[in-house]
């Protein structure tokens, strides 16, 4: 009669189970979805390597090769980037730095090595504008 209690008892933890899952629990939102994919997306740390072909309207090509780093920041979901241009020679040694900030806008530091200066850029000031001929023509 014991294996009847147990067959039982089973019985009842299967129903019990079964009948406890919401048939009508509601899908998540897609705005749920996005969050979720966005939270997963923040690694502690990561390295890559990058080609870019940039095609002008003739249709020449200029290569950009780069290597770069990115380190969320301790506490939050903020980004520091960093980008090395490793060629062409011309632009060999340029760097970007980004550190990103929830709610306000992020810092960008370039540094130029022709120059052998870097410079904080904000797009709500005119510094860019003073930078922008030289970085276009290292790039």
């Amino acid at each position: 009669m014991n294996w009847l209690k147990t067959v039982n008892l089973s019985l009842f933890t299967v129903v019990f189970l079964v009948g406890s899952f919401d048939a009508s629990a509601a899908d998540p939102s897609a705005s749920d979805i996005a969050q979720k994919s966005y939270d997963s997306s923040k690694v502690a740390d990561s390295t890559s390597d990058a080609t870019f072909t940039l095609v002008n309207s003739a249709g020449q090509e200029r290569i950009r090769k780069t290597t770069g780093g990115t380190k969320l920041i301790k506490g939050t979901t903020d980004n520091m980037r960093i980008t090395t241009f490793m060629s062409p020679s011309d632009v060999k040694g340029t760097k970007t730095l980004l550190i990103e900030h929830t709610g306000k806008d992020d810092d960008i530091w370039i540094y130029l090595p022709a120059l052998k200066k870097s410079e904080g850029l904000s797009l709500t000031t005119r510094k860019i504008r003073s930078w922008a001929p030289t970085f276009r023509m290292a790039m």
